[in-house]
């Protein structure tokens, strides 16, 4: 476990420095980079086609620490042979999408906020699932926080 949250740490501690992304810049060098790091998510994945089986659902509320203290809900559909995840999140005063692929505890992706710009913001996250509820820990490049919810079959 020590192994992956230093692994987890590494990867953030090399994204924030790298700055891969800034929401004023959404059509730049970064954000075209930010695409192509993020393996295995594509614009087919934004939006659920009519062949994809999503097999589960987890619902439940997030929390940002720091300045602000936002908070909301979010709703996750999940393939679970593929490990491809998209859902919605609505907060305060944000709302947006969530496309990415997990596996062994780790969620890798992207946010994509509903502000009328195309952003593309990494998401990583740490989760943990007990008997129907997932506890994470969740980053972005400039913020970072934690929330749980429960899986609905």
């Amino acid at each position: 476990m020590n192994k992956k949250i230093m692994t987890v740490a590494i990867f953030a501690t090399i994204l924030m420095g790298a700055g891969l992304v800034t929401a004023a810049e959404p059509d730049s060098i970064k954000a075209r980079a930010l695409t192509a790091f993020v393996s295995g998510i594509s614009d087919q994945d934004t939006a659920p086609s009519s062949d994809t089986i999503y097999e589960g659902e987890i619902v439940g509320t997030w929390q940002q620490i720091g300045k602000s203290n936002e908070s909301g809900s979010f709703t996750i559909n999940y393939q679970k042979n593929g490990h491809k995840a998209i859902g919605s999140y609505v907060g305060q005063n944000v709302s947006g999408r969530i496309v990415g692929r997990y596996r062994h505890g780790y969620f890798n992706g992207i946010i994509m906020p509903i502000n009328g710009t195309r952003a593309r913001i990494p998401l990583v996250m740490l989760y943990r699932v007990e008997n129907d509820t997932v506890s994470f820990r969740w980053m972005l490049p400039r913020s970072f926080g934690h929330g749980q919810g429960i899986i609905k079959s």
